[in-house]
């Protein structure tokens, strides 16, 4: 056997007095070498040229000749073979009469014994293998060689072939890539390219399942995915077992998975422990799983909501079960406080005892229990060829009736039933039970999805559980050991992940969105594989189909025909299992009924009680499949197969989707088009059902002279922190443009907050170290009653068609209104003042509430709340007084507030607004523009532009006006925003390109955002700057301030000066007058805090501007200075503000006066506390 391993073994050359008898003796081996080449000629023999001399006291013998166990040929000369033999014979004695035996002689036996082996053919010339054991390049072909030149070089020896001697080397090259040193041996029939000769000319090479690569200087490996390092000794690398870390995996190097893709795949297996993950690698339980070993060092937040419990009793029987059915547990669990999207309450769990394979049907209610378990019994005894023995349950009465009894009866079937009160008597359904709860909790916890779809969660962790949890006493996973076979997870997805749907609108424009969001709900029960779309005739076999893998932007392919069949490509994984193409099968007409007729051999994995009324068929036509979503929500019968015939009227309930299910991603534009969505009309229902419970309205006649205001539906997706829909919302509004002041209302005005106070409260709990919790209020302005007598019409698409044309009087606010924003306002903070809460001197919006030490502060936004404190009692208590008064929906800690994304770790609290870059970036098409490091060029001043290309002035201030809205957490965009905003009027070409400069800076830093560290203090300072005469429009100059809580950065200004100034030290006094505006502001909105913060320092770089605050002289520079901006004079000496000069390096306002070059820029977004964080 040829092996690719040179080792090079060098000649060991005793220099001693009688180095001329070992020349002598040299001399004869090598003439018996030679006359071996000439008898041997097309055989290779394997023998060594090296030979080890003894020194002796009278002579100088060769101690051994090392011959490799091989068969001479028959054509071997005898003279020859005589002359090998004296030679051996001789070679064992010495002078002394003693025999020297060499140690490496390979074998004793008697030389006819030895044969010789036909040479190989060589490989192509141009085949080179890269050998990691081989210390030289080396080849056996002369004809590679450019440059060669004669070499005396050592002898290499060849696993299983003859050795030989470097007698050259020279280059390789095919023009592109070349290999110098390459030296030649003819006796080597394979072409060696050695990894450390490679290396040392600083290239890398890295080796996988597929291919070797080698890779140019510079290529740095991370520490975090090296498993063991192999040092290198002698040109080629040795690994020391021994050396091996003591907690690597026994059966092989398996690396350790990181943080990030433990978690991932903690979320793709359903919320799994570690333990059982690392069971399915180790014992190789599962096919798609990487090698790794998986932990973690953060706990998951999911799993803390979800699995949390009490100590459990450790009571076990002895089971005698030894086949699948021979015992069935089944449970019962409902009716939940929240239906689900299919209206279902109640979820039936039955579990296999010797496999603990698990199936879960949903229920309207109870009294389908028992059709439900006698289809199911007759389906999977034919499926799986055994019967069922013995089924054990409850007393309820879904399981003890005369229908189950009477079936079990004729079926042969033996009752169990728990005593009353002793659930643990069914044990393993009961555990079941909880396990699905938990991961159904954990995952709708972690993928933040509505919990009306708490029965995709369930039905999707029973899907992987029965794929990944391993049977204790078996170790096994229950799918192995009912089908035979390890079950393939490699397609798994974390639930609740987004994905793109194909969008196959008929009438989709040339230039409209090909695709929508969603995300991913679960795994389609059906599966096709070759010919399974054949009708009418036998279909493919009915094996167990998972739905289309999605995740992270992961798109469902679907292409329309007139009608077809779908034909699958076979795995060539024998274990792998099939993954449909689509989600669900259609029929295109009533006359296209296939026959579907189970194969006999076939095994069903996921064995259900599947209605197909509610199921779309695929049918015989072209070769393209057709698919299709739907809006509609899934039914609960969602693990089966098709039942053996679809009739004409299932058909025309085939708009319904087997299992995954989106909610709605497009915006209807009127009520017609919400009328034709399943998802809009519950969201209308939704809403029409919270008038009915706040007695918003009443159906009365119009009387004389009294206007009917009109209504209409307003439509908009709530998003969560990362862009995924998760509630479609609907809102009634009154036209309240048609109210008379007055007449129809008087007051309207309401208080809301600013960002500023809002960015103050996460300072201020940042420094206080406490969590920071979110509210919403459902339907908030139907809770304040109205006094004025106002009528509204009846919301269109709902009319009440025995009365039509009356209309509803209002008996509470009614959003559009007015005075609705007020009327609510004062319903909450009377609700809170009622109990115990003070409301804010200067921002009407916050309030607080202090007990002994702690304290409690809220901020409304209209009826969006948040709020924290030092007690967690607080926070509990607060949440229970607002759910006493309104409906609220509790979305725990804060993570997306008016538009900010706001992220709570354990060393601080981070701010940005990346998801809205990547919008932005979207929506204006730069999401593929090149980058750039700042967001305006030092170089190159904007001005006006007569003569230049107009642009789209509504394109230009969309742009703007999305910018504006991204400095609410962006201060580094502040300046070259609002210079661009102020040729909004008559934007022309040059301006244009100055936004999209910006967007090009925000793709390369779409993550920045402020940094509130917990640590630091809660100082109050600010910094003030102005440019003089910067504005081309008018020669006006640019005030900057910011202001700053210790660390933390609150609030920040860039505004163009009313007037022109005449000096630098006006515009700089200017400018400390706005900056001192600012600080006496958030002086007021601290005192609610319980900070009185007093001599405020303000930062200014021109000493100018502070000798004319300290001192009031009249001169050419000052005399026509506004009265308005003496009021900094005057608060200085009130003691409220302090002027303090720092040098203009240190100067951070200067970011908002003008442009920079990047590393004074990156400069100033460091020192006001802008980071990435991840």
């Amino acid at each position: 056997m040829i092996t690719n391993h040179v080792l090079v073994q060098h000649q060991e050359l005793t220099i001693g007095s009688l180095g001329l008898a070992r020349n002598i003796v040299k001399f004869v081996i090598d003439i018996i070498m030679q006359l071996l080449n000439v008898s041997l000629t097309g055989t290779a023999v394997s023998v060594t040229k090296e030979i080890i001399l003894q020194k002796n006291v009278n002579s100088f013998k060769p101690r051994a000749l090392m011959v490799k166990n091989q068969k001479f040929e028959n054509n071997l000369d005898p003279k020859l073979e005589e002359r090998f033999i004296a030679l051996r014979r001789k070679q064992s004695l010495n002078a002394n009469g003693r025999s020297y035996q060499h140690q490496n002689l390979l074998n004793e036996t008697n030389f006819q014994n030895v044969q010789y082996q036909q040479v190989r053919p060589r490989r192509p010339i141009n085949s080179w293998f890269v050998d990691s054991g081989c210390s030289r390049h080396m080849t056996g072909n002369h004809a590679l060689l450019q440059d060669f030149k004669l070499k005396n070089g050592t002898h290499v020896a060849f696993g299983g072939d003859a050795g030989g001697k470097i007698t050259g080397e020279g280059t390789v090259s095919n023009g592109i890539i070349s290999f110098d040193k390459v030296n030649y041996c003819a006796q080597l029939n394979f072409n060696l390219l050695s990894v450390s000769q490679i290396c040392d000319k600083s290239y890398s090479t890295l080796f996988d399942d597929s291919f070797c690569y080698i890779l140019k200087p510079g290529f740095k490996i991370d520490n975090e995915w090296v498993v063991v390092k192999a040092p290198r000794d002698r040109d080629v690398y040795k690994l020391d077992m021994s050396q091996i870390d003591a907690d690597t995996e026994t059966t092989c190097l398996i690396a350790h998975a990181s943080n990030d893709e433990s978690q991932l795949w903690h979320r793709r297996l359903s919320h799994s422990n570690f333990r059982n993950m690392n069971r399915l690698v180790t014992g190789n339980h599962a096919v798609g799983i990487p090698s790794k070993k998986f932990s973690t060092t953060d706990l998951c937040p999911a799993c803390l909501k979800g699995k949390q419990h009490r100590m459990s009793f450790k009571s076990k029987l002895e089971n005698s079960i030894s086949k699948p059915l021979q015992m069935l547990h089944m449970d019962l669990f409902g009716p939940t406080n929240v239906q689900s999207i299919g209206r279902k309450s109640y979820c039936l769990v039955i579990i296999d005892d010797f496999t603990r394979f698990s199936w879960v049907y949903f229920l309207h209610a109870k009294s389908e229990t028992a059709e439900l378990l006698k289809e199911f019994i007759i389906k999977i005894e034919n499926q799986l060829e055994c019967k069922v023995k013995t089924l054990r349950s409850d007393n309820g009465t879904e399981f003890k009736n005369a229908n189950v009894d009477l079936f079990c009866a004729e079926k042969g079937i033996a009752r169990q039933y728990s005593a009353p009160r002793t659930p643990q008597q069914n044990g393993v359904a009961e555990r079941k039970n909880r396990t699905l709860i938990e991961a159904a909790r954990s995952m709708l916890a972690d993928a933040k999805i509505p919990i009306t779809f708490w029965d995709e969660a369930i039905a999707t962790a029973c899907f992987v559980q029965n794929r990944t949890l391993l049977v204790q006493d078996k170790q096994k996973t229950s799918y192995e050991l009912l089908f035979g076979r390890k079950p393939n997870i490699s397609y798994l997805k974390a639930f609740g992940c987004p994905v793109s749907i194909l969008n196959l609108n008929e009438h989709l424009g040339k230039f409209e969105s090909k695709s929508d969001d969603g995300f991913f709900l679960g795994y389609s029960s059906v599966k096709r594989k070759e010919g399974i779309s054949q009708a009418p005739g036998p279909s493919g076999s009915q094996e167990d189909q998972e739905s289309n893998n999605h995740e992270e932007n992961v798109n469902s392919q679907m292409s329309p025909n007139d009608g077809g069949s779908v034909q699958n490509q076979p795995s060539s994984d024998p274990n792998a299992e099939v993954i449909p193409e689509s989600f669900d099968y259609f029929i295109n007409s009533p006359d296209q009924v296939p026959n579907f007729t189970p194969h006999t051999s076939s095994i069903l994995q996921d064995l259900p009680n599947l209605n197909t009324s509610n199921l779309e068929t695929q049918v015989q036509g072209g070769d393209i499949p057709i698919h299709r979503i739907h809006k509609k929500h899934p039914v609960s019968q969602i693990i089966g197969p098709l039942n053996q015939r679809t009739t004409r009227s299932q058909t025309e309930q085939a708009n319904v989707c087997l299992y995954s299910c989106f909610l709605s991603q497009v915006v209807p534009k009127n009520i017609s088009e919400a009328l034709q969505d399943n998802s809009w009309i519950e969201a209308m229902q939704e809403e029409l059902l919270q008038f009915r419970k706040q007695e918003v309205w009443k159906l009365v006649d119009l009387p004389e002279g009294e206007n009917a205001i009109g209504t209409r539906w307003l439509y908009k997706n709530k998003p969560d922190e990362r862009g995924i829909v998760v509630r479609n919302k609907a809102r009634l509004i009154a036209q309240g443009y048609t109210q008379e002041e007055g007449i129809d209302y008087e007051e309207v005005f309401a208080p809301v907050a600013r960002l500023e106070a809002i960015r103050v409260f996460l300072a201020y709990a940042s420094f206080m170290k406490f969590k920071v919790f979110q509210m919403d209020v459902k339907g908030a302005f139907l809770y304040g009653p109205i006094t004025d007598d106002v009528y509204v019409r009846q919301p269109p698409g709902f009319e009440d068609p025995d009365y039509p044309h009356r209309v509803y009087k209002l008996s509470k606010a009614l959003y559009g209104l007015h005075q609705a924003p007020r009327i609510w306002y004062e319903t909450l903070s009377k609700h809170l003042l009622e109990h115990g809460f003070t409301r804010g001197q200067i921002d009407p919006t916050l309030f607080m509430k202090r007990e002994n030490d702690d304290l409690l502060c809220v901020q409304v936004y209209v009826d969006d709340i948040i709020f924290g404190s030092t007690s967690e009692s607080m926070c509990k208590e607060f949440e229970e007084i607002m759910k006493s008064r309104f409906q609220m929906s509790s979305m725990g800690e804060i993570n997306f507030f008016l538009g900010l994304q706001v992220k709570q770790s354990a060393d601080g609290v981070f701010i940005n607004q990346s998801k809205f870059v990547e919008k932005l970036l979207k929506k204006f098409k730069m999401q593929d523009c090149q980058t750039i490091r700042t967001p305006s060029d030092v170089n190159c001043k904007i001005q006006p532009d007569p003569k230049g290309k107009a642009v789209d002035q509504t394109l230009y201030r969309s742009m703007i006006g999305s910018l504006m809205y991204l400095t609410a957490s962006r201060p580094d965009i502040m300046y070259a925003v609002c210079v661009c905003a102020r040729y909004q009027s008559d934007p022309k070409e040059s301006h244009l390109v100055a936004v999209k400069r910006i967007f090009r800076y925000l793709k390369g830093k779409p993550n920045l955002g402020l940094w509130y560290p917990y640590e630091g203090n809660f100082e109050l300072y600010s910094y003030s700057d102005s440019d003089f005469g910067g504005c081309a429009l008018d020669r006006k100059s640019t005030t900057g301030g910011c202001q700053f809580l210790g660390p933390r950065l609150v609030s920040w200004q860039c505004k163009k000066q009313t007037n022109v100034s005449v000096s630098t030290a006006e515009a700089e006094y200017i400018a400390a007058s706005a900056g001192c505006s600012q600080v006496l502001w958030l002086q007021n909105q601290l005192l609610d805090y319980g900070f009185n913060f007093l001599k405020t320092p303000i930062y200014i770089d021109n000493t100018a501007a502070m000798f004319i605050t300290a001192n009031p002289v009249q001169h050419s520079k000052t005399k026509h200075i506004e009265i308005r901006y003496h009021f900094l004079r005057d608060n200085s000496e009130k003691g409220l503000i302090i002027l303090i000069k720092v040098h203009t390096d240190k100067q951070l306002a200067d970011l908002f006066t003008k442009s920079f070059l990047s590393g004074r820029f990156e400069f100033l977004i460091q020192s006001i506390g802008l980071i990435n964080h991840d």
